[in-house]
């Protein structure tokens, strides 16, 4: 189960409205299979902004990158600690 599907659970689990459930399950590629409401989308747009940001940057480790390859945006090496 990834964690969409768990913080959608989470959601409804603690009380919170389903619209906030509905953003946490759609947020990711899972939410292709459904209609995005203007919130979710919005989010989702974010979210996936954000991963490109950080591969472009080189903020990703090696073994999450690969994520990038679908995004069509190549990594740049991991920057040193400063």
């Amino acid at each position: 189960m990834r964690h969409p599907v768990y913080g959608a659970h989470i959601c409804i689990t603690v009380g919170l409205p389903e619209e906030i459930a509905h953003i946490a399950l759609g947020h990711s590629y899972e939410g292709e299979l459904m209609m995005r409401s203007l919130e979710c989308t919005i989010v989702h747009r974010a979210d996936h902004l954000w991963w490109s940001i950080a591969g472009a940057f080189g903020l990703l480790k090696p073994e999450g990158a690969g994520m990038l390859e679908g995004r069509k945006i190549t990594p740049r090496a991991l920057r040193a600690p400063a």
